[in-house]
């Protein structure tokens, strides 16, 4: 009698376990399965849960087992543009290793659905490999990627037309807006001139006027031509002519054109630059470029103190390094500092005249010469920023062919040419 109680017990265990399962499988809307590899690289199903029929339309019995009649996965069910995905699934099984895949299906009612497939293999005592693993439906969750990709690209076209209406109107402006920058410049050479001719001075609101409209053209000239190159970078149509060259001369030469600015507004201008030529590889307009942007910005954020530039090497890269000890940056907004039109909304700042552009296209520039830019700035205490950029060369002119060296004469080697 112990012995069919243990026995009954055993088995009321083993019923109460399988209800469990049962119970637990029928709760989920996923399907469970277990399957082998056909030799064609199909699959043969040994399980495969009622969900399944959810998922797919098909009976669990019309999947799994070997009836004639059976549905085969591979052929029936995958969709036939993703067969090679999923064979690429059961390479990556067959090597031991578990997989994810997302594919899509052909549902029986006509309809393609996504789904989601975790499988993990394993190697049973004949050698063979079996797959276990779960299908989830998860068509729902494509569709609002899709929607999402398809607003992602409406909304990227909707930028670039807007750089490019941009860059259009900002090439249109500029032409009229020199003519105006230059009659302005040429108004007060003739006040000048007339000014002499006349028995009393001109009134001051005369010159104050005329100086106001060759101030405020200047400034908008500047912001068109800044919004100008930044539309082309944008799009994609600023061309760089990147090569070695010597950072230090180009350096300095940027340096003495701002240096008096720094002394006419009282501050100290420290320029630290290497004794020996300095190679970097760099579009030399462009570097230009964002060295005048980076030393206005520390002029005009700086009302005493320093503004500092500097040339280091570290190691395959060189640095140069703009700092000052103006206003400082908070720190909230040095994560959109490089944003077009980004301006920091502090009231101490709203006194520095800025368009907001300048830091951007410095961005941009640097990225675009192979190069990164680094901040480091407290708010009253001043700014540095440091460019990386690649390390140079040195080129060579090349050698006429035949050309040996002595005393700068050129003479041809022996010919080696058969007779």
């Amino acid at each position: 009698m112990n012995e069919v109680l243990r026995l009954f017990e055993s088995l009321y265990s083993s019923i109460q376990m399988a209800s469990r399962y049962r119970t637990t499988v029928a709760a989920i809307d996923d399907a469970l399965f277990g399957f082998s590899f056909l030799p064609g690289r199909g699959r043969q199903y040994h399980f495969i849960t009622e969900q399944i029929e959810m998922l797919t339309g098909y009976h669990a019995s019309e999947i799994s087992g070997v009836a004639a009649s059976k549905v085969d996965w591979m052929s029936d069910v995958i969709h036939p543009d993703d067969v090679p995905r999923v064979r690429a699934h059961h390479r990556t099984l067959q090597d031991g290793h578990e997989s994810r895949i997302s594919y899509r299906v052909r549902h029986r009612d006509g309809n393609v659905r996504w789904l989601r497939e975790h499988a993990t293999p394993r190697t049973d005592a004949t050698g063979l490999t079996a797959v276990n693993g779960i299908l989830a439906d998860v068509s729902e969750q494509k569709a609002a990627e899709l929607v999402l990709l398809q607003a992602k690209k409406e909304a990227e076209s909707s930028d670039q037309s807007k750089t490019a209406f941009i860059a259009t109107m900002s090439h249109e402006i500029r032409t009229p807006l020199g003519a105006v920058n230059g009659f302005a410049q040429l108004l007060e050479k003739e006040l000048d001139d007339f000014e002499e001719e006349l028995p009393h001075d001109l009134p001051d609101q005369v010159r104050e006027f005329v100086s106001a409209i060759s101030e405020r053209a200047q400034k908008l000239q500047a912001f068109v031509e800044d919004l100008f190159e930044l539309s082309n970078v944008e799009m994609g149509k600023a061309s760089l002519q990147i090569r070695s060259r010597d950072i230090v001369s180009i350096t300095r030469s940027v340096a003495d054109h701002h240096e008096s600015h720094a002394t006419e507004k009282g501050l100290d201008f420290e320029l630290k630059l290497p004794e020996t030529r300095c190679l970097a590889m760099v579009d030399e307009r462009r570097y230009r470029q964002v060295i005048d942007n980076l030393l206005s910005n520390a002029i005009k954020f700086t009302d005493r103190g320093r503004v500092s530039l500097q040339v280091t090497f570290s190691g395959g890269e060189v640095l140069v390094s703009v700092g000052d000890t103006g206003v400082g940056i908070s720190e909230d907004y040095q994560e959109r500092m490089f944003d077009p039109f980004s301006q920091e909304e502090e009231w101490k700042n709203r006194r520095f005249e800025g368009t907001g552009l300048g830091l951007a296209l410095v961005n941009r520039l640097v990225d675009m010469m192979g190069g990164r830019i680094e901040v480091d700035s407290r708010k009253g205490f001043g700014s540095s920023f440091t460019i990386h950029l690649p390390k140079g060369e040195e080129v060579h002119p090349p050698v006429p062919r035949g050309y040996v060296g002595g005393r700068g004469m050129a003479r041809e080697t022996p010919s080696t040419r058969p007779f």
